[in-house]
């Protein structure tokens, strides 16, 4: 007697084995989609790490900006109460010549900013899953452009104003003031004009506006540095 095939079996067969196919390639799928990501989040780590060094180089330069700057705001002070107090008659040359010393050109050290470009400019962001960290990352740039700005601000406010009347008044027109460097001046280089310094209104008004202009400089300087030093935080939590 012959045997019919049993067609129903073999069906049942064919389709187990296509279903194993499918999840085969299914997993396969889905591997390669793991490992793409895995890949992914290390070249984001990768960016995250050198960008770090970065951002923690310059927040100790905003750092030490923030002291040498308060240094200057302090000697400003000192020198308006002085040269405006009732004994200020009694100032003499060595003295005026300590306070050109002490006012010489603000503070001030560019930030580095090559990891944040290379990180924007190579779509580094991209394998940052991180919301947070790529919309602080853009903040970041940011704050670097308005930070520089307010510092050549601050040193075009020394260059235009307090610089010129020394230069004037204090026969120093053939002297170099170097950007961020401490005058060394001998009592014996010039003749200076007493009255252009002591209780005299208009260089103090000049003292005064550059006052001003270094307090908004250390007040934005310490905000930056304290969101700066947040960001470095949610990074370093972030790549642990």
């Amino acid at each position: 007697m012959t045997r019919k095939p049993n067609f129903r079996f073999n069906w049942k067969y064919a389709l187990g084995e296509t279903l194993l196919i499918f999840i085969g390639i299914s997993l396969a799928f889905a591997l390669q989609q793991w490992a793409n990501k895995e890949n992914e989040r290390k070249k984001g780590l990768e960016y995250l790490k050198v960008f770090q060094l970065e951002l923690t180089k310059n927040i100790r330069v905003i750092d030490n900006h923030v002291i040498r700057t308060k240094n200057d705001l302090e000697n400003l002070i000192h020198y308006i109460e002085l040269f405006n107090s009732d004994t200020a008659q009694k100032i003499r040359q060595p003295d005026i010549t300590k306070m050109i010393e002490s006012l010489g050109p603000p503070y001030f050290e560019d930030l580095a900013i090559s990891s944040y470009q290379d990180i924007v400019s190579s779509g580094g962001t991209e394998f940052i899953k991180d919301g947070e960290i790529r919309r602080k990352i853009i903040q970041y740039g940011v704050f670097l452009s308005e930070y520089n700005s307010r510092a050549e601000s601050s040193m075009e406010g020394w260059s235009e104003t307090i610089s010129p009347y020394f230069q004037a008044h204090a026969n120093l027109g053939q002297m170099n003031f170097k950007r961020g460097i401490k005058l060394n001046i001998s009592s014996d280089l010039f003749q200076n004009d007493k009255k252009a310094f002591v209780q005299n209104r208009k260089f103090t008004n000049i003292l005064r506006a550059q006052i001003i202009q270094q307090d908004n400089l250390i007040q934005y300087a310490s905000f930056v540095s304290d969101s700066l030093t947040k960001f470095n935080t949610l990074i370093q939590n972030y790549i642990k």
